[in-house]
């Protein structure tokens, strides 16, 4: 598969590489109709987050004393065709990965001496949810998640836009869903 261009900042192979597909075999290509799923989560959800962190860092120039260059966002889990969703152990049969709607990631701070710094995911959910809170983002659904040692922030935007956002948000921890309405 060719890699292609989804915005500014995001490529198709970030959404579609996955270890557990590359393991078993599973062909985790995106049909047109998810592509384009994809260029949307793309361009209204993680380009306009990526540009609220670098905003939060270039105005104060530092992240633990140390100066910024720039703040990106990685893609830890993105589009999962159904195969592949159907191998990866409790994923939910409803996921909005497999529509190429939500992203598990993680954002790294890079610095100006050439080191990087991945923020926590407890700070990740609690900024994505300042932002919502305040207007500046949309999002339908944003996990903390946990399982084991594993942490990460799950984010979708609902590909008909923000108008049909929940504005969901929720903890996970070690196999249960608590609704957060802090």
């Amino acid at each position: 598969m060719q890699d292609e261009r989804l915005s500014e900042h995001f490529m198709l192979s970030e959404f579609t590489k996955s270890a557990t597909a590359k393991a078993k075999g599973i062909d985790n290509s995106p049909t047109l109709v998810h592509k384009n799923t994809l260029k949307h989560t793309a361009n209204y959800l993680l380009e306009p987050l990526r540009k609220l962190y670098n905003a939060k860092y270039n105005s104060v120039n530092s992240y633990k004393g140390k100066l910024v260059k720039e703040v990106i966002i990685r893609i830890t889990s993105g589009y999962r065709s159904a195969k592949l969703n159907k191998a990866i152990l409790n994923s939910s049969k409803t996921s909005e990965h497999c529509i190429g709607a939500a992203v598990d990631i993680d954002v790294v701070v890079r610095f100006f001496d050439g080191t990087s710094e991945t923020i926590p995911f407890t700070e990740v959910y609690q900024d994505i949810k300042k932002w919502v809170r305040n207007g500046n983002l949309s999002v339908n659904q944003c996990i903390q998640e946990q399982s084991g040692d594993a942490k990460w922030v799950h984010v979708s935007h609902h590909p008909s836009g923000k108008t049909c956002d929940k504005r969901e948000f929720l903890i996970y921890k070690n196999g249960r869903y608590y609704r957060d309405n802090s």
